[in-house]
């Protein structure tokens, strides 16, 4: 579960609870179009290979080549919906130890948990480039696809939830830096 969604909207975040309409992020305009095409590309391959006229013609076997394409459209895949995931601050969590924390601890484990994040993914950028540099001559057995091509998705996509994670603690900041006073009725505010 995702912190309140008043928390976030004081951020300036998103609000990540159905009831909010929020516009799609560019991340998940891309991942709907690729998972469109990975989808179309799929249902080809298996009518070309079940309909015996269409295995006979170049299309069919220009997609037998193509299955190379479907792994590398997942790592693309993944890793833009990872910083969809990131900038929505929908993130898989285990809400036992934040139940038991005060307001302001949670807010500072909540910054903890996004550096965190952040270094993972800081780390997966560098071996990324790591990997490009080392692909950089390769291909794939298609001859049109350089290797350093679906490479190239580990550190860009984790600059995009770098990039994400970084508006996220801007505005989880601004939150935990707020003074707690205690309203009448004993709320904080």
């Amino acid at each position: 579960m995702s912190p309140p969604a008043d928390t976030a909207v004081k951020a300036g975040l998103p609000r990540t609870d159905a009831a909010a309409s929020t516009p799609l992020l560019p991340e998940e305009v891309v991942c709907a179009v690729l998972l469109a095409g990975m989808v179309l590309l799929m249902f080809s391959q298996a009518m070309v290979r079940n309909i015996g006229p269409l295995g006979r013609t170049a299309f069919a076997t220009w997609l037998a080549h193509a299955t190379e394409v479907l792994p590398s459209g997942l790592t693309w895949l993944t890793f833009l919906g990872c910083g969809a995931v990131t900038r929505r601050r929908a993130l898989l969590r285990v809400e036992l130890v934040r139940s038991v924390l005060s307001e302001r601890s949670r807010d500072r484990l909540e910054i903890l948990v996004w550096r965190l994040w952040a270094a993972f993914f800081a780390v997966l950028l560098v071996l990324g480039v790591a990997a490009v540099w080392i692909q950089r001559r390769q291909t794939t057995s298609l001859a049109w696809l350089p290797a350093w091509a679906v490479a190239l998705s580990v550190p860009l996509g984790s600059a995009l939830v770098l990039w994400r994670t970084t508006q996220n603690l801007r505005g989880l900041r601004r939150i935990a830096a707020r003074p707690q006073c205690v309203q009448p009725g004993g709320e904080r505010g």
